[in-house]
């Protein structure tokens, strides 16, 4: 069923399956600088919070040993009873337009008190470039290629400055046409290597051998993608809390405890680079994601009433806060429409 809406609704589509953007890894010197103030920053956060201990972390390599990941079926699933969804919480069941945008908030403020903390009451606004154009093969296909940045306000903070650089690539037989485009589902920029120090245990996933390469089924399909980083906008660390958006917003000072976090931030940074290709794509637009990224797909449905989420999530994301199976979600918003329906899912 979920396939058939989603072929129903892809013809003309924006869509946005943003993951982490590949960029320079950090030194040795680099990474154990940001280890420590990263560390600093967690233990500052604990006192506030009156924490003394944080619990071990789930892994999945352990198997049989506490902490790793469940694969029990009978025992996946420890929060089996979520409010309703269509019920307010003076329990008047939804049957209207009006009352579906009550409950929406009535969500919302669940999500910004417990999981992603509170968008800030102003942040920046953001002034678009093209900084250049390029015609290029990918993968054996005629592409035409946008650089395009975004330049955050930083006139209240010149200290931090914040750009979201996007890489806008589309076939160049489809110039001139409004086409699909996925962001995250291509790039043309190298990935790094990463090289653990040595005697460091590594787990990997076996990859079908010679897996399809994404972008160049995109560009044959006559579609397009777009690379963002989103960890120029804002680290994917503790150490960068009082740095990128967030210290700009906050002028290099810590945050408080339920202000907004990284989740927070890429998907307001998804929401910006959505502003701009909306500029010439449909209203209806997608978003998947990948891996530990769900919960930053979360948060841009939650906030913004233009997105189609189709995601097969991870234990992080908002649901499955435990060792459980993943969830499966489709949840459908019309921009500048109050329909709404999602369809939620656990797989073991």
């Amino acid at each position: 069923m979920h396939a058939k809406i989603v072929a129903t609704l892809l013809p003309g589509m924006l869509i946005l399956a943003t993951v982490a953007a590949a960029q320079t890894l950090p030194t040795p010197e680099e990474r154990a600088a940001i280890a420590a103030a990263s560390a600093t920053e967690r233990t500052r956060e604990m006192k506030l919070l009156g924490i003394a201990e944080l619990q071990p972390p789930a892994t999945a390599y352990d198997i049989g040993k506490p902490g790793n990941a469940n694969y029990d079926e009978t025992s996946a699933n420890p929060y089996p009873n979520l409010p309703p969804l269509l019920v307010l919480k003076d329990g008047t069941p939804v049957r209207t337009a009006a009352q579906w945008q009550k409950r929406r908030a009535e969500i919302k403020a669940v999500f910004d008190e417990n999981i992603y903390g509170k968008y800030p009451a102003v942040i920046p606004a953001v002034t678009w470039r093209l900084t250049g154009t390029e015609r290029i093969t990918v993968q054996g296909v005629p592409a035409l290629v946008k650089h395009v940045t975004g330049h955050v306000d930083n006139a209240a903070y010149p200290a931090i400055s914040v750009d979201i650089q996007l890489d806008v690539v589309t076939p160049q037989a489809q110039q001139g046409r409004k086409i699909p485009v996925i962001i995250g589902g291509g790039s043309i920029r190298p990935r790094p290597v990463f090289m653990p120090p040595p005697g460091q245990a590594v787990h990997k996933l076996k990859a079908p051998d010679n897996p399809p390469d994404s972008a160049k089924l995109l560009l044959e399909k006559g579609w397009g993608f777009v690379w963002i980083n989103n960890n120029e906008v804002q680290a994917d660390n503790a150490a960068g809390l009082t740095k990128g958006i967030i210290g700009l917003v906050n002028k290099g000072q810590p945050r408080k405890m339920d202000d907004w976090g990284v989740l927070r931030a890429w998907a307001w940074s998804d929401s910006r680079a959505l502003d701009y290709l909306q500029q010439e794509t449909p209203a209806l637009t997608v978003v998947r994601r990948a891996n530990r990224a769900p919960s930053a797909a979360f948060a841009t449905t939650v906030n913004f009433v233009r997105v189609l989420n189709v995601t097969s999530t991870s234990p992080n994301t908002p649901g499955s806060r435990e060792r459980s199976g993943h969830f499966s979600v489709v949840s459908i918003r019309l921009r500048n429409h109050s329909t709404s329906c999602s369809c939620v899912g656990r797989s073991g």
